[in-house]
């Protein structure tokens, strides 16, 4: 399979972000919060909408269908073991879905893209995280949990529990991403996903383990670009640390599409009379 950019950005800045049916119902609450502080274009692509979430959506925002033969996401025997004490097989179902986000980003129309989880409450203007992506690698990453803020709020990171991460690796998480148009990080990252796919749980995790690799090729090589620039905290608010008015973007990640539910519940949207099958 060919990976490279699709096409060339025709627009100069704006917003994507991709979805399907299951989880279309965090649109209007991701879409409110969203235009309350930012008047950027916005390109959906759809990967299996339901036909009221993609007319929903095409009333808004730019669609664009999205399709990709995820027949390359396999499992590594051993891997799987470790996954299945930890995670249902329901659960487990959903990687394939989990390896698509690099292959969206090569499709950005903008030359400079913001990628933004549904999951993501903007509170504040965001129009100068895109400084974040200049230079280096031209692309920028939020942190993730540590071990020790995870051990605080009384578990553990997934990476940490696999037992995969390696010495001196950096956490990153891939909900809120920055980046230029291309940026060789982003190729790279989709043609890792498809090689290594099988050791991973997800492609946030192959992200990180490249970014490692980067970073001791350039002890070897000190002219090679390997970093990132990190953003800030308030550009990426974890909900676990508690409330933070000064956050310019709130990430509901995982057991967050809880608190979203009961706040999506209130807005009066086309979604409304749907919300009862995701509880």
């Amino acid at each position: 399979m060919k990976i490279d950019w699709k096409g060339s950005p025709t627009q100069e800045r704006g917003i994507i972000t991709a979805l399907d049916k299951h989880l279309e119902w965090l649109l209007p609450w991701w879409w409110e919060n969203l235009r309350a502080h930012c008047t950027l274009p916005v390109t959906l692509f759809d990967m299996g909408l339901t036909s009221e979430g993609r007319k929903w959506c095409e009333a808004r925002m730019q669609v664009r269908d999205f399709f990709l033969d995820t027949s390359f996401v396999t499992e590594d025997p051993t891997e799987k073991e470790k996954w299945e004490l930890i995670f249902t097989q329901e659960y487990l179902k959903k990687r394939p879905a989990w390896f698509c986000k690099s292959f969206t980003l090569l499709q950005t129309p903008y030359k400079e893209t913001l990628w933004l989880d549904t999951d993501c409450k903007v509170m504040h203007p965001i129009d100068e995280i895109f400084s974040y992506a200049e230079g280096g690698l031209e692309i920028a990453l939020p942190l993730g949990m540590s071990r020790e803020e995870a051990q605080a709020k009384g578990g553990m990171t997934i990476a940490h529990a696999l037992q995969i991460t390696l010495p001196g690796e950096i956490a990153y998480n891939c909900g809120i991403i920055p980046y230029k148009w291309g940026t060789p990080l982003i190729v790279e990252w989709a043609r890792a996903v498809y090689r290594y796919n099988s050791q991973f749980l997800c492609d946030q995790d192959v992200l990180i383990r490249l970014l490692h690799m980067k970073k001791r090729e350039k002890l070897l090589f000190p002219h090679l670009p390997c970093e990132v620039t990190t953003l800030p905290d308030t550009y990426h608010w974890n909900f676990l640390k508690g409330e933070n008015p000064e956050a310019h973007i709130i990430h509901y990640h995982s057991t967050g599409k809880e608190r979203i539910l009961q706040e999506a519940k209130l807005l009066d949207t086309l979604y409304a009379p749907n919300m009862a099958r995701f509880t």
